[in-house]
């Protein structure tokens, strides 16, 4: 991922998107009402946090980068329920 200094706060809803063929969720993003979707980077301690919430609206604050194929990631800073 590439560094970004851009501080941004989303609302919407965590939702997985990609699964391996048992199933199991691979990776989460939160969908927001503007329809932009940003995966949520599981390396810090409040990524991981907010995986575990599928399905809830919630408002997350961090910092954006790109992943691989151009892919917005969030870095969670901080997100609370809404």
């Amino acid at each position: 991922m590439k560094k970004s200094k851009s501080t941004i706060t989303v609302l919407g809803i965590v939702v997985p998107v990609d699964w391996d063929r048992e199933g199991r969720v691979l990776s989460f993003a939160v969908s927001t009402y503007e329809e932009k979707e940003f995966l949520i980077d599981i390396k810090s301690q409040p990524g991981r946090a907010l995986v575990t919430m599928p399905q809830q609206k919630m408002r997350i604050t961090g910092t954006i980068g790109k992943g691989r194929g151009n892919q917005r990631i969030l870095k969670v800073v901080s997100f609370e329920p809404v």
